[in-house]
Protein backbone atom coordinates (compact mmCIF):
# COMPACT_ATOMS: atom_id res chain seq x y z
CA UNK A 1 0.00 0.00 0.00
CA UNK A 2 2.93 1.98 0.98
CA UNK A 3 4.71 2.10 -2.40
CA UNK A 4 1.59 2.57 -4.62
CA UNK A 5 0.54 5.38 -2.22
CA UNK A 6 3.25 7.72 -1.63
CA UNK A 7 3.54 10.66 -3.87
CA UNK A 8 7.06 9.94 -5.39
CA UNK A 9 5.63 6.32 -6.53
CA UNK A 10 5.97 5.65 -10.62
CA UNK A 11 2.49 6.62 -11.87
CA UNK A 12 2.40 3.19 -13.04
CA UNK A 13 3.07 1.50 -10.06
CA UNK A 14 -0.81 0.00 -9.92
CA UNK A 15 -0.97 -1.88 -13.18
CA UNK A 16 1.38 -4.84 -11.91
CA UNK A 17 -0.93 -5.12 -9.22
CA UNK A 18 -4.27 -4.51 -11.51
CA UNK A 19 -2.98 -7.44 -14.09
CA UNK A 20 -2.27 -9.86 -11.29
CA UNK A 21 -5.49 -9.45 -10.00
CA UNK A 22 -6.80 -10.11 -13.07
CA UNK A 23 -5.03 -13.20 -13.14
CA UNK A 24 -6.27 -14.35 -10.07
CA UNK A 25 -9.89 -13.47 -11.04
CA UNK A 26 -9.12 -15.47 -14.34
CA UNK A 27 -8.25 -18.79 -12.12
CA UNK A 28 -11.35 -18.29 -9.76
CA UNK A 29 -9.07 -17.50 -6.75
CA UNK A 30 -10.40 -14.08 -6.02
CA UNK A 31 -14.10 -12.71 -5.18
CA UNK A 32 -15.89 -8.94 -5.47
CA UNK A 33 -17.99 -7.84 -3.13
CA UNK A 34 -19.07 -4.16 -3.73
CA UNK A 35 -19.69 -1.39 -1.20
CA UNK A 36 -22.25 0.47 -2.56
CA UNK A 37 -21.20 3.86 -0.60
CA UNK A 38 -18.42 4.87 -3.05
CA UNK A 39 -18.38 6.65 -6.01
CA UNK A 40 -16.73 4.77 -8.73
CA UNK A 41 -16.98 1.23 -9.73
CA UNK A 42 -13.10 0.70 -8.91
CA UNK A 43 -14.10 2.17 -5.55
CA UNK A 44 -17.18 0.00 -5.05
CA UNK A 45 -14.91 -3.43 -5.29
CA UNK A 46 -13.51 -5.16 -2.32
CA UNK A 47 -11.98 -8.65 -2.94
CA UNK A 48 -11.89 -11.87 -0.88
CA UNK A 49 -10.24 -15.10 -1.66
CA UNK A 50 -12.60 -18.12 -2.81
CA UNK A 51 -12.92 -21.29 -1.09
CA UNK A 52 -10.24 -22.66 -3.98
CA UNK A 53 -7.42 -20.18 -2.87
CA UNK A 54 -8.12 -20.96 0.76
CA UNK A 55 -7.92 -24.51 0.21
CA UNK A 56 -4.73 -24.02 -1.66
CA UNK A 57 -3.46 -22.01 1.28
CA UNK A 58 -4.42 -24.95 3.92
CA UNK A 59 -2.39 -28.03 1.45
CA UNK A 60 0.65 -25.77 0.60
CA UNK A 61 0.76 -24.98 4.56
CA UNK A 62 -0.21 -28.23 5.84
CA UNK A 63 -2.84 -26.65 7.95
CA UNK A 64 -6.16 -28.09 8.50
CA UNK A 65 -8.92 -26.25 6.43
CA UNK A 66 -10.24 -24.98 9.61
CA UNK A 67 -6.89 -22.69 10.18
CA UNK A 68 -8.69 -21.01 6.95
CA UNK A 69 -12.09 -20.80 7.14
CA UNK A 70 -14.77 -20.07 9.32
CA UNK A 71 -17.38 -22.74 9.80
CA UNK A 72 -19.81 -23.32 6.59
CA UNK A 73 -23.40 -21.52 6.71
CA UNK A 74 -25.87 -21.49 4.06
CA UNK A 75 -26.63 -18.78 1.79
CA UNK A 76 -30.40 -17.36 2.53
CA UNK A 77 -33.07 -19.05 0.37
CA UNK A 78 -30.85 -21.88 -1.12
CA UNK A 79 -29.26 -24.72 0.08
CA UNK A 80 -25.08 -23.22 -1.09
CA UNK A 81 -22.73 -23.42 1.57
CA UNK A 82 -20.73 -19.97 2.25
CA UNK A 83 -17.50 -20.40 2.98
CA UNK A 84 -15.63 -17.90 4.77
CA UNK A 85 -12.10 -16.83 5.63
CA UNK A 86 -11.76 -16.06 9.06
CA UNK A 87 -11.46 -12.60 10.00
CA UNK A 88 -13.51 -11.27 6.95
CA UNK A 89 -16.61 -10.14 9.21
CA UNK A 90 -14.48 -8.21 11.00
CA UNK A 91 -12.65 -6.54 8.39
CA UNK A 92 -16.23 -5.69 7.06
CA UNK A 93 -17.27 -4.00 10.37
CA UNK A 94 -14.52 -1.97 10.39
CA UNK A 95 -14.90 -0.80 6.60
CA UNK A 96 -15.76 2.75 7.44
CA UNK A 97 -12.42 3.16 9.95
CA UNK A 98 -10.32 1.32 7.59
CA UNK A 99 -11.88 3.94 4.78
CA UNK A 100 -10.99 6.79 7.10
CA UNK A 101 -7.45 5.17 7.56
CA UNK A 102 -6.43 5.18 3.72
CA UNK A 103 -8.01 8.64 3.15
CA UNK A 104 -5.76 10.18 6.17
CA UNK A 105 -2.62 8.00 4.97
CA UNK A 106 -3.00 8.96 1.35
CA UNK A 107 -3.23 12.79 2.64
CA UNK A 108 0.41 12.46 4.97
CA UNK A 109 1.82 10.58 2.73
CA UNK A 110 1.53 13.57 0.63
CA UNK A 111 1.92 16.64 2.76
CA UNK A 112 5.03 14.71 4.31
CA UNK A 113 6.83 15.02 0.76
CA UNK A 114 5.93 18.16 0.34
CA UNK A 115 7.48 19.42 3.50
CA UNK A 116 10.81 17.43 2.87
CA UNK A 117 9.61 14.80 5.88
CA UNK A 118 9.71 11.10 5.11
CA UNK A 119 7.77 8.18 6.24
CA UNK A 120 10.51 4.88 5.42
CA UNK A 121 7.59 2.81 6.28
CA UNK A 122 3.97 1.95 6.72
CA UNK A 123 3.09 -1.03 8.09
CA UNK A 124 -0.09 -2.15 8.13
CA UNK A 125 -2.39 -3.03 11.52
CA UNK A 126 -1.72 -6.70 11.18
CA UNK A 127 2.00 -6.12 10.80
CA UNK A 128 2.02 -3.97 13.69
CA UNK A 129 0.69 -6.46 16.56
CA UNK A 130 2.52 -6.73 19.74
CA UNK A 131 1.51 -10.59 21.37
CA UNK A 132 2.08 -10.70 24.96
CA UNK A 133 0.68 -13.99 27.36
CA UNK A 134 -1.83 -12.75 29.34
CA UNK A 135 -1.57 -15.11 31.98
CA UNK A 136 -5.02 -13.62 33.80
CA UNK A 137 -6.58 -14.67 30.51
CA UNK A 138 -4.44 -18.04 30.60
CA UNK A 139 -3.66 -17.04 26.75
CA UNK A 140 -2.09 -14.56 24.21
CA UNK A 141 -2.98 -11.37 24.13
CA UNK A 142 -2.10 -8.11 22.19
CA UNK A 143 -1.57 -4.28 21.57
CA UNK A 144 -3.22 -3.52 18.05
CA UNK A 145 -2.12 -0.03 16.50
CA UNK A 146 -3.90 0.44 13.13
CA UNK A 147 0.14 0.87 11.88
CA UNK A 148 3.82 1.69 12.66
CA UNK A 149 5.36 4.06 10.97
CA UNK A 150 9.01 5.04 10.36
CA UNK A 151 9.73 8.47 9.97
CA UNK A 152 12.27 11.50 9.87
CA UNK A 153 11.42 15.06 10.12
CA UNK A 154 14.63 14.98 6.87
CA UNK A 155 16.62 12.83 4.93
CA UNK A 156 19.63 14.30 7.49
CA UNK A 157 17.67 13.33 10.53
CA UNK A 158 17.33 10.26 12.69
CA UNK A 159 14.77 7.62 12.22
CA UNK A 160 11.68 7.32 14.62
CA UNK A 161 9.55 4.34 15.30
CA UNK A 162 5.57 5.75 15.68
CA UNK A 163 2.44 3.40 16.70
CA UNK A 164 -0.47 5.15 14.59
CA UNK A 165 -3.86 5.03 16.29
CA UNK A 166 -6.61 6.69 14.18
CA UNK A 167 -9.59 7.82 15.62
CA UNK A 168 -12.81 9.07 13.80
CA UNK A 169 -14.38 10.61 17.13
CA UNK A 170 -16.97 7.75 17.10
CA UNK A 171 -15.14 5.38 19.61
CA UNK A 172 -16.70 5.02 22.99
CA UNK A 173 -14.88 5.43 26.55
CA UNK A 174 -14.62 1.79 27.13
CA UNK A 175 -13.02 1.20 23.73
CA UNK A 176 -10.68 3.37 24.26
CA UNK A 177 -10.02 1.93 27.97
CA UNK A 178 -9.35 -1.53 26.57
CA UNK A 179 -6.85 -0.20 23.56
CA UNK A 180 -4.61 1.50 25.94
CA UNK A 181 -4.53 -0.96 28.54
CA UNK A 182 -3.69 -3.66 26.11
CA UNK A 183 -0.33 -1.43 25.50
CA UNK A 184 0.06 -1.14 29.44
CA UNK A 185 -0.17 -4.89 29.57
CA UNK A 186 2.00 -5.57 26.80
CA UNK A 187 5.10 -3.27 28.58
CA UNK A 188 4.49 -4.28 32.26
CA UNK A 189 4.34 -8.34 30.96
CA UNK A 190 7.48 -8.38 28.16
CA UNK A 191 9.06 -5.58 30.10
CA UNK A 192 9.76 -3.51 26.54
CA UNK A 193 9.05 -0.09 26.35
CA UNK A 194 6.54 0.76 23.36
CA UNK A 195 7.42 3.55 20.69
CA UNK A 196 5.84 6.68 20.62
CA UNK A 197 2.29 6.42 20.28
CA UNK A 198 0.59 9.13 18.07
CA UNK A 199 -3.12 9.20 18.59
CA UNK A 200 -5.14 11.36 15.80
CA UNK A 201 -8.40 12.21 15.87
CA UNK A 202 -10.72 14.86 14.08
CA UNK A 203 -12.00 16.89 17.22
CA UNK A 204 -11.32 18.60 20.24
CA UNK A 205 -13.88 16.78 22.07
CA UNK A 206 -12.54 13.05 21.34
CA UNK A 207 -9.48 14.23 22.14
CA UNK A 208 -10.36 15.05 26.02
CA UNK A 209 -12.36 11.70 26.46
CA UNK A 210 -8.65 9.76 25.27
CA UNK A 211 -6.71 11.80 27.28
CA UNK A 212 -9.35 11.47 30.31
CA UNK A 213 -8.47 7.64 29.73
CA UNK A 214 -5.26 7.80 29.71
CA UNK A 215 -5.03 9.96 32.41
CA UNK A 216 -7.59 7.27 34.84
CA UNK A 217 -5.45 4.30 33.84
CA UNK A 218 -2.69 6.19 35.57
CA UNK A 219 -0.67 5.53 31.71
CA UNK A 220 2.83 4.99 31.63
CA UNK A 221 2.81 4.46 28.13
CA UNK A 222 4.46 7.43 26.00
CA UNK A 223 1.34 8.95 24.23
CA UNK A 224 0.30 12.19 21.61
CA UNK A 225 -2.78 12.94 20.88
CA UNK A 226 -3.31 15.43 17.90
CA UNK A 227 -6.10 16.93 15.58
CA UNK A 228 -6.57 15.36 12.32
CA UNK A 229 -5.92 18.65 10.50
CA UNK A 230 -2.73 19.74 12.68
CA UNK A 231 -1.45 16.52 11.64
CA UNK A 232 -1.93 16.95 7.67
CA UNK A 233 -1.07 20.95 8.35
CA UNK A 234 1.53 20.82 10.48
CA UNK A 235 3.37 16.92 10.38
CA UNK A 236 4.29 14.38 12.33
CA UNK A 237 6.79 16.24 13.90
CA UNK A 238 5.40 18.38 16.71
CA UNK A 239 4.68 14.94 18.18
CA UNK A 240 8.15 14.28 18.45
Amino acid sequence: MHALLRPDAETHAIKPTQQKITHLFKQQLLETRLWSTEKTPLERERYLLTPVALKFMAIRQGEPFSYYFVHPRYRMGDDEQVWRQWGVAGLDSQKWHTRGLYTFMRQLLKKTHERGEIIYEWKSAHNSVRWYMDMFLQGEGHARPDAELIFAPSLTAQRTTLLLEYDRGTTGIFEYHRKFKAYIDFQLITGKTLPLIVVVTPTQRSAQKIQQVLTQLGSSLHVVVLLEHEVLSKGLTQAL
